[in-house]
């Protein structure tokens, strides 16, 4: 395969995952702790300290908005790969290293769980092996 059609595959590629975490980061920034419902029902949560749970959820939109804004981040670098091209390396391993924050909830086996292991894998493998590959991508 020709270089230019792996930085092309590449640019696909972080297109994709950057329209899967801008969603992902949408559905927590707009929906909150409850989200807007895309990955799970948002009754999951009961709401027992109103004035709590509305300054958590608060934290939570903020989050959820930084998500969505590297989300946007990683399609606007596949898009203007080569002035972007710094900033992608740092964001995939800014992501990658939040992952790693997974391993400070009690009980490791909740990640092994399988609604969170497709997460975690695609954070800790995925999102590596694509910062490699934009560091490595001659533009």
């Amino acid at each position: 395969m020709t270089p230019e059609f792996m930085t092309l595959a590449l640019r696909f590629l972080l297109a994709l995952t950057g329209a899967g975490v801008l969603v992902i980061g949408a559905n927590v920034g707009l929906g909150g702790i409850r989200t807007m419902g895309l990955q799970v029902d948002p009754g999951f949560v009961a709401e027992v300290d109103a004035e709590a749970f509305f300054d958590q959820d608060n934290h939570v939109r903020y989050l959820g908005g930084v998500f969505a804004a590297v989300g946007a981040a990683l399609i606007a670098g596949a898009i203007a790969f080569r002035a972007l091209r710094p900033g992608l390396v740092l964001l995939l391993a800014v992501a990658a290293c939040g992952a790693l924050f997974r391993f400070s909830q009690a009980g490791f086996d909740i990640l092994a769980r399988g609604s969170l292991l497709p997460s975690l894998a695609f954070e800790l493998l995925i999102f590596p092996a694509l910062a490699i590959w934009v560091a490595r991508t001659k533009t």
